[in-house]
């Protein structure tokens, strides 16, 4: 049983992830595995975002090097949308949600990087 709920619990994680690859891999027009700030403020004007989008840069660019790596914008979801600061605080933090806090959730988290990936692709 013990398990089980490790596996359940493992693949709530795992989904984000993959919703959160989608908008990165939209977002990378070049397929380099990062985003310049060129690529970054072009997926951003198209989402709309009210957030001044070089502060977003440069807090998300954890490593300073000008680009943002998928750890870094993975990294960057989970304090901005589970307010975690590692992957193991996230992965407790959706781990306890119910049934219907989850699917809000993930629902929600797919809208707010729809804008990213649907538009960026375009």
């Amino acid at each position: 049983v013990r398990f089980e709920l490790l596996r359940i619990e493992m693949s709530r994680l795992e989904q984000v992830q993959e919703v959160v690859k989608i908008a990165f891999n939209a977002i990378d027009q070049d397929k380099d595995g990062k985003l310049s700030t060129t690529e970054f403020l072009a997926a951003w004007e198209k989402a709309g975002r009210s957030e001044d989008p070089m502060c977003v840069f440069k807090r998300t660019n954890i490593k300073g090097d000008g680009t943002i790596s998928w750890e870094e914008f993975f990294h960057s979801f989970l304090e901005d949308e589970l307010d975690a600061e590692t992957v193991e605080e996230a992965d407790g933090a959706v781990n306890e949600m119910e049934e219907d806090e989850w699917t809000k959730f993930l629902e929600e988290s797919k809208k707010h990087l729809e804008g990213f990936s649907a538009e960026s692709s375009s």
